[in-house]
């Protein structure tokens, strides 16, 4: 009996092993992430808490929060904010690390005006939970657009300002 093509299927099987994992890591974090801010556009303590580790922050313009501290914003989101999105979310993985590129819309419930600011996150995964989130975005955006001198391009790409607006510089 010639056993050389079931070492080749044996070697082909086992030497995918590792793609196919990679790739159930990459599809579980990037739920992960999905995850996340689902919880940000319903302020869902359960579902935030189930995506983030204990040892949690999130640092953004605004300064750098630990879990209880962002936990507290998620909740007061909705209060502020409503109809919150994400949109053309594009995520990035690469080990326990990721990149999220997408357009955060919400409308500002004092003033009635949407708001389309395009951003990027740069987060860590570790055992299953989120432990890191740096928001990196332009604060200056949303209240441009609350005074009629930004577009709000909801939908479009997630530069940091509408690809109409002026250059500033």
């Amino acid at each position: 009996m010639n056993r050389f093509p079931f070492a080749i299927l044996v070697f082909v099987t086992f030497a995918a092993l590792p793609v196919a994992a990679k790739s159930d890591d990459e599809a579980k974090i990037k739920s992960l992430i999905l995850d996340f801010c689902d919880a940000w556009k319903t302020g869902s303590r359960a579902e935030f808490l189930a995506t983030v580790g204990d040892a949690f922050y999130f640092s953004n313009p605004g300064g750098t929060f630990d879990r209880a501290q962002t936990l507290a914003q998620l909740v007061a989101s909705p209060k502020s904010y409503s109809d919150i999105r994400f949109v053309n979310m594009n995520i990035i993985i690469q080990g326990d690390r990721f990149v999220a590129e997408y357009q955060y819309c919400s409308t500002n419930r004092s003033t009635g005006k949407r708001e389309a600011d395009g951003t990027v996150a740069v987060g860590e995964v570790k055992e299953g939970r989120i432990v890191a989130w740096k928001e990196y975005y332009d604060p200056s955006v949303g209240d441009l657009q609350a005074a009629g001198k930004l577009v709000v391009d909801e939908g479009g790409p997630a530069f940091p300002y509408p690809r109409s607006a002026p250059n500033r510089w």
